[in-house]
């Protein structure tokens, strides 16, 4: 058999026989994401999307250094 199947039955068989101990795993794991959530920054900037490398996007680059914008 696969060694990879066989640690996946093997882990199958050690999360099912000791299911309070996963509980508490995935909570104490969920509460130190969710202590991390008010630090997250949403910071989307169009400019930083586009190719800039592209004539295109180097020629609107200087044009709106020149001119602002």
């Amino acid at each position: 058999m696969n060694p990879f199947i066989s640690r996946l039955r093997r882990l199958d068989e050690v999360i099912f026989a000791y299911p309070r101990i996963t509980l508490l795993i995935v909570a104490a794991t969920t509460a130190l994401f969710a202590t991390q959530v008010p630090s997250v920054r949403m910071i989307s900037d169009f400019a930083d999307l586009l190719p800039q490398q592209h004539p295109y996007i180097k020629l609107h680059n200087e044009i709106r250094d020149t001119f602002g914008g």
